[in-house]
Order: structure tokens, then sequence, then C-alpha cells
């Protein structure tokens, strides 16, 4: 396969992630596969008991808004994240197709042109310039995926290390303080069957069962993020291939059959005018498979930034605290960002495959040119746009929007909150 060692070298940390549970592709015994799916059952009830034990704690503190926001705050990430993993185990097949189809293998080399450039062992003029292109692509591609882990997961993974000593580090500060008045808190505001608040080793209990959740969190959030992520790294690729063969595609028709060249360039336009249509359909698999996870993430994203701005403005004189909620909101902030940088940049690359036809000297060439000219470019209007669900598009303009929503619902609670 083309570029293997490079893709399983830069894709080891989405390996390392979706390994448990089964969801990244691999052979497996019968065994490994039983563990991982009570591995992935397990995950999905333990994480979903901890929102329900979250919305009983919200229940319970009815009426007392500093502790209802606090509870409110974790429950829509750990909602989110019970979503996630549940798309991650129920859509486990999908998931597998989309990451070996899309992620761990070039399907560039559908394209005829670029099977060639690959399979040739002598190329020259500009099909070597096809190849080098095809190289650095591919390199560009890789380091974008690793930058992607660089930066999504130490936000994530640093958020809840947080979340996780916030409570030791204010148990600590009481210490050295002596302040008698001080109130235990779990790093993740959860109703316990028991009173951990008086007793030291039933908070010590408390505080174990958290440290779980922390850990399918990260594993909720990366997972789903890094596939899509990833996928629309390597399928943007595909669409700078396609701008590179339409912007030189009379220098590669020449280079490919100097006695007709214009035939070829007809053959070459309707090439990427059948690789255009599997963008098409791989986007439509990426919006069905993860269409309801996107909706999650946008409408609970949208409530976590009002209620973290609204927790923000009442705690200013505890920093502990404050550390804490900013990186949250710069870790949902990466989130959401992927989601929405990704769509708009699927949208603009399909509109440049427009422009890279209009740009060919078509006016030079023969009707039947023209003709396919002009269907590439009706084809290209249908834009590749990713969507939740149909709900919500996934672009640039949602986030200003989401972040928009979320300033009325803080302006809303904090009138309340005055009151």
């Amino acid at each position: 396969m083309v570029y293997e060692d490079q893709l399983h070298a830069g894709l080891k940390s989405l390996h390392n992630i979706l390994r448990p549970g089964g969801t990244w592709p691999s052979k497996n015994t019968k065994f490994i596969h039983s563990v991982n799916k009570v591995f992935g059952v397990f995950s999905v009830l333990y994480y979903g008991g901890i929102a329900v034990s979250e919305l009983t704690c919200i229940i319970n503190n009815y009426g007392d808004l500093h502790e209802m926001t606090e509870a409110a705050t974790a429950f829509f990430t750990t909602f989110t994240t019970s979503i996630k993993l549940a798309a991650m185990y129920i859509q486990q097949k999908k998931l597998q197709y989309i990451i070996s189809v899309m992620i761990q293998s070039d399907y560039s080399t559908e394209i005829p042109i670029v099977n060639h450039v690959h399979s040739s062992e002598f190329l020259t003029g500009s099909l070597q310039e096809l190849k080098s292109f095809l190289d650095k692509s591919m390199d560009d591609a890789v380091k974008e995926c690793k930058r992607l882990f660089n930066t999504l997961g130490p936000a994530v993974n640093g958020t809840l290390v947080g979340y996780m000593f916030t409570p030791l580090l204010a148990i600590l500060y009481a210490y050295i303080k002596k302040d008698e008045d001080f109130q235990r808190s779990l790093p993740f505001p959860t109703y316990m069957p028991f009173n951990w608040q008086t007793n030291p080793w039933l908070y010590v209990v408390g505080y174990t069962l958290s440290i779980p959740a922390a850990t399918y969190t990260a594993q909720g959030y990366l997972g789903i993020d890094w596939i899509f992520g990833c996928t629309m790294i390597m399928t943007n690729r595909q669409f700078l291939i396609l701008e590179n063969i339409i912007k030189n595609i009379d220098v590669y028709a020449r280079d490919i059959n100097p006695d007709d060249v214009e035939e070829t360039c007809c053959r070459l336009l309707y090439q990427c005018m059948e690789h255009h249509d599997r963008l098409m359909t791989k986007t439509k698999e990426i919006n069905n498979t993860l269409g309801f996870p996107f909706l999650v993430q946008f409408l609970c994203g949208s409530l976590t930034y009002c209620l973290l701005a609204f927790k923000t403005s009442i705690e200013l004189d505890r920093p502990g605290r404050l550390v804490t909620y900013f990186a949250f909101f710069f870790a949902i902030s990466f989130q959401l960002l992927l989601y929405t940088y990704y769509g708009e940049k699927v949208i603009t690359l399909t509109l440049n495959l427009a422009d890279a036809a209009y740009d060919t000297n078509w006016p030079d060439h023969s009707n039947k040119f023209k003709n396919c000219i002009r269907m590439l470019m009706r084809q290209t209007q249908r834009q590749s746009r990713l969507s939740a669900l149909g709900f919500i598009d996934l672009c640039l303009p949602t986030f200003t929007s989401i972040l928009s929503t979320a300033m009325s619902y803080f302006t809303l609670l904090s009138s309340m909150g005055a009151e």
C-alpha cells in the first residue's frame, strides 16, 4: 500500500486511543473481540451512570443556582461524552470502514493518473512533479494530523487533570489555613448514595470513582474528534490533488499521450469528476455516521459556554477554579473549531475546483473538452457540505453563532442570579 509506513507512524496516537474497545480496525481473536465488546458496553453503561448521577445532583440542588450550574456544567460534558462513547461502539463497523478507507489508505490511487504515477518507476517532466506533489501533500497531511494530536490532546487532558487536582489542592489549602468551615468537593459534581462530605474514607471512595470518569471522558472526546479531524485532513488532500490535476491538465496530458492531447485531457477530466463523486459519497458517510454526535456537541457546547461564563463571573475570588474554567473553555473551543474549521475548508476546496476548471485554457480546446468543463463546474456546485443531521452546518459562521447564543444565555442567567 502507498505511504503505509508513513501513515502507520503518523497515526500512532489515534491507534492508541481507539485500540481499547476495538474501534481501530485490526484482526483480533474471538477472545480479544469479546474483551473489546465487554469493555465497550461497560464504558457506555458506566459513563451513562455518571450522567444520570450528575442529573440527580442537579435535581437535588434545585433552587441553589450556584450548585445547579456547577452540576449542569459537568452534566453537559458528561452527556456529550456518553453520546460520543455510544457512537464509537454502536457505529463501530462504520467507523472502522471510515478509518481503513479514508485515513489508513491513500484512495487517490483510484484516480488512474495518480495510480500510474505511483506504479511507474521512471517518470519525467510534469509527471515527476506530480509525484513530488503527492509525496509532499501526504507529508503535510501526516504532519497536520500530528499537530491535531498535539493540540487537542493536551487541551482535553490538561482540563481533566485540572479538575482532578483542584479538590485536592483545595483540601491542602484549607489544611494550611486551618479553615474549619471548609467543605470537600469531588472533581465532578455527582450524586453519591453515601455521605462523602463528612467521612474522609467515603470521600476517598467517591474521589476514586471519579478517576475512571476522567479516563472515559478523554477517550470519548478525543476518539471521535481525532477520527473526524484525520478523516477531513485526508479528504482535503484529495481535493487538493484534484485541483492540481485540473490546473495542470494540459501539461499532464502532453506527457501521458503526446499523440492525442485533446482526448487525454477529456479523459483526465472524467477521472476527476468520478473521484469528486467518490468524495461526495464519503462526505455523506461521515454525515450519516457522526451527525448525531455533531448535533449534541454543538448544543451542549453552547450551553457549557454559557455556564462557564456564569461560573467565572461569580467565582472571581477562587483562582484555582478560574484556571480550570479557562482551561475548560479553551478545550471546548478547540473541539468546536475543529468541526467548523474543517467543515469550512471542505466548502472552500470544493469551490476552488470550479475556479481551477474555469482557469484552464478551455477556449483553445474542442467542444468535447468544453462540455467536460461545464459538467465538472456544474458538479462542483453541489458542495461537499458537512452538517449535524441537517440542522447545523459545520462552518466558521456556526462557531460565531454558538458564541453569540451562549452570551445571550449568559445574560439571561446573570439576570436570574441577580434576582
